[in-house]
């Protein structure tokens, strides 16, 4: 494992959290375009209601309704198009890293699991006897460089308790 490695593993975090914010969104625009073409339909009843009356074709009534229901109907087909497009998004970003969640996952016990050994080495040097013994002259050379000390290792992966 390396650092690039590493850094990759970001980059598919944010291409998994690309996804679930699509996903988010096309559900969105799909309840809005449920909610839009119930509107649209109750519109087109009313309108056709009206005209069963026998109402004259241009009373205010109908005319405001067939102007609403065109509007209705301009939206309901912008949300279409928005829908589309989040769809090809949320395809394009799953095509472009195809592996699973199961498969990143394990990708992440790996590199958990090389954390620990890293972290593992570092503490066999810090408690090792010549790494002891030094201490007085790595101060005395951190000091005249005119470095601050360093804080103490806290192991993240391994419980250690020396």
């Amino acid at each position: 494992m390396n650092a690039q490695h590493l850094g990759g593993s970001a980059v598919q975090g944010a291409q998994i959290d690309l996804c679930e914010r699509l996903k988010r969104q096309n559900e969105t625009i799909l309840a809005q375009n449920t909610a839009l073409a119930m509107k649209q339909s109750e519109m087109r009843r009313l309108v056709e209601d009206l005209k069963a009356r026998k109402a004259p074709a241009e009373t205010p009534d109908t005319t405001a309704l067939e102007a609403e229901n065109a509007r209705l109907s301009d939206a309901l087909a912008q949300r279409a198009h928005e829908l589309g497009v989040l769809t090809r998004k949320l395809e394009e970003a799953r095509a472009e890293d195809p592996r699973t969640m199961a498969e990143l996952r394990a990708e992440l016990e790996e590199l958990r699991g090389y954390t620990a050994g890293l972290e593992y080495t570092h503490l066999t040097v810090l408690t090792s006897t010549s790494w002891r013994l030094t201490r007085a002259l790595r101060g005395l050379v951190r000091r005249l460089k005119g470095q601050p000390r360093p804080a103490p290792f806290a192991p993240r992966f391994l419980d250690y308790n020396g």
